[in-house]
């Protein structure tokens, strides 16, 4: 099966091979009910530096958790394309990938460094500014920091919890 580049998936094809990087990986969870795993929810990056959101649902979760490792590289079949339409999404792409029980999974060694092991989609400040009442795409920002609030008790749906204010400078 020919390798495709994470850009030319779509849903409409089901017979997709994937070469790419496990940029981050992390688990969603459901705080309402006593911090039950929701996906396993994974940043995969190829060597044309695009990245794409991908999840394992709750049922599928302890497989690719064993499977998966941030930084390594793996081919990857048997998936399904879907159009992004999540509340929160952790890279602006219009498409995400789903795991399943029989997707394929393997780890690959040979020729990896073609495919970077940090990618980063870097906006101008406007757009951070844009985003800041949104919660479409989450963003991490670089920038100066230029002070540090104290330590304040806040009311959330969970509990009392602990809130710190930071204030950045950033460049534009």
């Amino acid at each position: 099966m020919a390798i495709s580049q994470l850009r030319e998936l779509t849903p409409v094809k089901e017979t997709w091979s994937i070469e790419v990087r496990i940029i981050r990986l992390w688990e969603s969870i459901n705080y309402k009910v006593q911090d039950q795993v929701i996906s396993l929810d994974v940043i995969l990056g190829d060597e044309e530096g695009t990245m794409m959101h991908a999840i394992a649902n709750k049922m599928q979760v302890q497989r690719f958790r064993t499977k998966f490792q941030e930084g390594m590289a793996y081919r990857i079949s048997k998936f399904r394309v879907l159009f992004e339409t999540s509340q929160y999404r952790p890279v602006s792409h219009e498409k995400k990938l789903q795991f399943f029980a029989f997707t394929k999974v393997e780890s690959i060694d040979c020729g990896i460094d073609r495919i970077p092991l940090l990618m980063f989609q870097f906006v101008d400040a406007e757009l951070i500014i844009d985003r800041c009442n949104t919660t479409t795409y989450l963003s991490d920002i670089v920038g100066l920091l230029t002070s540090i609030g104290p330590l304040e008790p806040i009311q959330t749906r969970r509990g009392l919890m602990q809130k710190r204010n930071l204030m950045m400078t950033l460049s534009g």
